[in-house]
């Protein structure tokens, strides 16, 4: 039943929309392919970062904590 949805829906789009078949296809699919690619490699510098920025073990993490905790207490007085 969905594929002859699919079928009637490209007929639909080929009868009203490009009657002449003139869509290019290739450059639709490559610009995809570019937009991938780059948010692929946003999505790999984000994570670098975090993982660059990120404490290597909970206990450095907990004493990172303590360090900023007594600094900022301190400077209240």
């Amino acid at each position: 039943m969905e594929i002859n949805f699919l079928a009637r829906a490209a007929a639909l789009y080929a009868g009203c929309m490009d009657p002449e078949g003139v869509t290019p296809w290739y450059a639709i699919l490559i610009l995809f392919a570019y937009a991938g690619a780059g948010w692929a490699v946003f999505a790999g510098i984000y994570i670098w970062l975090r993982r660059r920025r990120a404490a290597p073990t909970a206990r450095v993490a907990a004493l990172g904590y303590g360090e900023s905790w007594r600094s900022n207490s301190q400077s209240n007085f």
